[in-house]
């Protein structure tokens, strides 16, 4: 039996010493060795270690405990403020160095907190709610060419057909968005995008706070409505809401008057129901039994149990088989399905919903670099730190020979790297502070920064200062402790702690970050300029458009007879907008089954204005008696037809929605209705003379020239039109820039997290570079007297980053193409990852790189050798 295992563990021993008593340790001791010994010849060597550790836990006691006293007395106390006083001189000696080392944490700590709160909000959303573990929203899933499509909206009646056939459903309630209602009261007329109709239990399932009214009874009259402090405000003022009558236009229920009957709180940020009017459903009967349109209507149903959630998933199939069998027909993976509200807000993936949610992918992006921008600022930390400690091996051996022992100096350079950190983290919070509102306007999540004396951030901070400071402080406090006082003392300062590698593999893993992130921005930037350089299939500059209201024939010609317009129409759905959204089935001539079109009711002024490129045939025209039954489709539409090219679709024959049937007079060329996301659908474009709910816009486009005076003639003629009803307007070219105003978002974080990494990283290789520097000053020095010029002794600086850069770079470039292919493929139209973005991105870092260490290399070349070996 060898030595090592005759004697017990030395790490429970040392614990035993740690927490006992003077007085009784060495007793306590003895005794645990002698039955330690027994065990090994009786039990065995494990047994027999287990055993002793489980025996210094069982030796704990109150009154064998150290005394705080013998550890803390004033001696103690003055030693710990002599420590902190030589850690303050320290930092100041070093003030670059201090410099460097306290922006790079605090912009490192910064970054952390700012991505865990969004986070911390975007995943937290609808979990205040009571029983939200129960609460559920149905949604229809089809599948096809264009992928797999979730869509929140269903028909008016199922909420009511899932109460009464599940008994698993304890609740069923509907939300019906009204489609872009005017409201009015008196002479205060807006357009509002928040108006919903509701069943009258919607507070069971959703228990808004009430400031006046009664949850119970608040909706269950026709004609009651419920809205939200900041509506009554803007409506009414400092007036009493209560009995106030709303004047409401739109679909569903056309003209209508409400008496409000409540007022509620305005909602929290972290829900993905987004209402500022709830008016009672029961006010209209409008498709109360139809089955067959999926309209905006979104159901939620509170089971009884959430275990029920599966069982009522699978008795989903045959209740679409008995309520949709068209759509089961049409599409036989069609299927109905219930998601959590927990889960909405990042995985509904909905193609409608209350408000737009965060992508999940985001999130996981986003945590990823604020963890790799914080491992960047501690790397530098770390390193630099690891450094400069190696340089005061003649302070250690001073302090040891007066009487320091390893426990203080120990002490004292884990109190330096801690106020250090501690530092940083209050210079963080400032940076915070500074960058709320930007964060806002980047993220949409406001930061509150009472959010920091919450306990989960206070702890975090505090986490962060400990594991830092051990972090940076343990290895060299407990090796400088371990030099020997008569060894440096006599000359010998120079240390080597053996991270050479380790430190250059940092760095290394540093550039590596920042130059993905280059990459990642280059990639994104190239992809929105293919986005605004790619042909959508429509001229949308110039391009005005206005609801249609009240408006007639008479208004139409005003506008066209305006020198300032040179083309007007109008249509129920715009190109390169969400506003609206009509999907309709539609057979097509040589077809037995029915293929899922956008369809879009227009006159002909609508795709002149718009200048769409007939592809054949010709456009709608609004004097034909005949066009009440002709159709101009897309070059997608002829495809999904199975119709052979353009030429030969003229004529065909099709019929829309099981009720029109004609034929095709025109195809034009694809346009984009959606962001380039999504893929451009088959699209019938019609005309309907005999009804006019279908008209929602008027495009208008503008002749160049005096546009103001042109807006004022549009909208001084519009509101004599349609008095009592509120204008708006927009240009088609910002609704396109709003379709990716989150992929422009999204390219800025990056570039900002971009040049944050680059800056921490080019500020620790200078620090870094500066301290080799200095070490290499005497052979500098040296090497200047023996005739080598100042390039040549600052490239042999240099080049030992070099390589670490290329390296660095080589390892970037499969890591930078499947992060960004993976985030191309998100676009149904995208562009390639060239050569020369990453190339680009290389040189970038490369030359910021090189910048940094070739200037302080060149100046350290440049010097005076005299000065660095006049004592040699």
């Amino acid at each position: 039996m060898n030595r090592k295992e005759i004697e017990p563990p030395a790490w429970a021993e040392r614990l035993l010493r740690l927490y006992c008593s003077e007085r009784f340790v060495e007793e306590i001791a003895g005794d645990l060795r002698e039955w330690y010994a027994l065990r090994v010849k009786r039990q065995g060597v494990f047994k027999a270690r287990l055993f002793y550790f489980i025996d210094v836990i069982r030796f704990f006691r109150t009154f064998r405990l150290r005394s705080l006293n013998s550890k803390f007395n004033n001696n103690n106390m003055g030693m710990i403020g002599n420590s902190l006083k030589v850690s303050v001189r320290s930092l100041r000696r070093r003030a670059g160095y201090s410099f460097i080392n306290i922006f790079g944490l605090s912009v490192g700590i910064s970054a952390a907190i700012l991505v865990s709160y969004y986070v911390k909000t975007e995943s937290g959303y609808d979990r205040f709610w009571p029983d939200h573990d129960r609460i559920y929203r149905v949604y229809s899933q089809r599948t096809g060419d264009f992928g797999i499509r979730k869509d929140a909206g269903g028909p008016v009646p199922m909420a009511k057909a899932m109460q009464n056939e599940f008994a698993s459903v304890e609740q069923a309630v509907r939300f019906w968005r009204a489609s872009r209602p005017a409201v009015s009261f008196g002479e205060k007329a807006f357009p509002e995008e928040k108006f919903y109709f509701t069943d009258a239990q919607v507070f069971d399932l959703f228990p808004v706070e009430f400031i006046a009214g009664n949850p119970a009874t608040a909706l269950t009259s026709p004609n009651s409505i419920a809205i939200t402090r900041a509506t009554a405000t803007k409506y009414f003022g400092s007036e009493e809401p209560l009995g106030k009558v709303l004047k409401y236009r739109a679909y569903p229920g056309g003209e209508l008057e409400f008496a409000v009957t409540a007022v509620l709180e305005d909602l929290p940020v972290q829900t993905h129901l987004d209402f500022e009017f709830l008016a009672s459903i029961n006010s209209h009967s409008v498709e109360s039994d139809n089955w067959g349109s999926f309209k905006p209507v979104f159901t939620y149903l509170k089971l009884t149990d959430q275990s029920q959630a599966l069982s009522l998933n699978g008795l989903l199939p045959a209740f679409a088989a008995r309520h949709l069998a068209d759509r089961v027909e049409e599409d036989p993976q069609f299927k109905l399905a219930i998601q959590n509200i927990k889960d909405l807000h990042l995985h509904a993936e909905s193609s409608r919903d209350m408000k737009p949610g965060a992508s999940v992918s985001n999130i996981y992006l986003f945590t990823s670099i604020g963890a790799l921008i914080l491992f960047v600022a501690i790397v530098n930390f770390v390193n630099l730190s690891t450094a400069l400690a190696s340089t005061r091996a003649k302070e250690v051996g001073v302090r040891k020979s007066v009487g320091s022992n390893r426990r203080q100096l120990v002490f004292q350079f884990i109190l330096e790297t801690g106020l250090t950190t501690f530092i940083a983290a209050i210079a963080a919070v400032i940076i915070i502070a500074l960058l709320s509102e930007p964060f806002y306007q980047l993220s949409g999540v406001k930061f509150a920064l009472s959010a920091l004396l919450s306990p989960f951030y206070l702890a975090l901070l505090c986490a962060l200062i400990v594991v830092m400071s051990l972090l940076a402080g343990v290895y060299p406090a407990i090796f400088l402790a371990s030099v020997k006082a008569p060894s440096v003392l006599r000359g010998n300062t120079k240390l080597n702690f053996s991270l050479g590698i380790i430190r250059k593999s940092m760095v290394g893993f540093q550039f590596l970050v920042s130059t993905v992130l280059i990459t990642g921005t280059f990639v994104i930037d190239h992809q929105l300029g293919f986005i605004y350089s790619k042909p959508i299939g429509i001229d949308k500059s110039q391009v005005l458009v206005i609801p249609y209201g009240k408006s007639d024939g008479a208004f139409l010609n005003k506008l066209r007879s305006h020198t300032g317009i040179s083309l007007v129409g109008v249509s129920q759905q715009l190109p390169v907008n969400d506003l609206n959204y009509d999907g309709r089935p539609v057979q097509p001539e040589g077809m037995n089954e029915t293929i899922d079109v956008q369809s879009c009711f227009a006159d002909q002024g609508f795709a002149e204005t718009y200048q769409m490129e007939f592809l054949s045939g010709r456009n709608l025209d609004n004097e034909r008696a005949s066009d009440e039954s002709a159709f101009v489709i897309n070059e997608t539409a002829v495809r999904d037809f199975g119709w052979n090219d353009v030429e030969t679709a003229i004529g065909k024959e099709m019929v829309w929605s099981n009720s029109k049937r004609g034929h095709v007079v025109g195809v034009v060329k694809d346009f984009h209705l959606n962001s380039l996301h999504d893929k451009i659908p088959p699209v019938v474009i019609h005309l309907n003379k005999k009804q006019n709910w279908w008209k929602e816009f008027i495009s208008i486009r503008l002749n160049s020239g005096n546009l103001t005076n042109s807006l004022s003639y549009i909208e001084r003629e519009w509101k004599s039109q349609n008095a009592g009803l509120p204008y708006e307007y927009f240009f088609i070219d910002d609704s396109f820039d709003a379709l990716h105003q989150a992929d422009s978002r999204f390219h800025t974080a990056i570039s900002y997290f971009s040049i944050l990494a680059i800056t921490i990283a080019g500020m620790g290789l200078f620090a870094l570079a500066s301290f080799t520097i200095a070490r290499r000053k005497k052979e500098i020095g040296i090497r200047k007297v023996l005739g080598a010029g100042s390039g040549k002794v600052a490239l042999s600086i240099t080049s030992e980053y070099s390589l670490l850069l290329i390296t660095s770079f080589l390892l970037s470039i499969p890591l930078s193409a499947w992060l960004m292919e993976s985030w191309l493929d998100s676009f149904a139209y995208r562009t390639s990852i060239e050569v020369s973005i990453i190339i680009k991105a290389g040189l970038a870092v490369g030359l910021i790189s090189l910048i940094t260490v070739g200037l302080r290399s060149l100046k350290a070349a440049s010097a005076n050798p005299v000065d660095s070996i006049r004592y040699e």
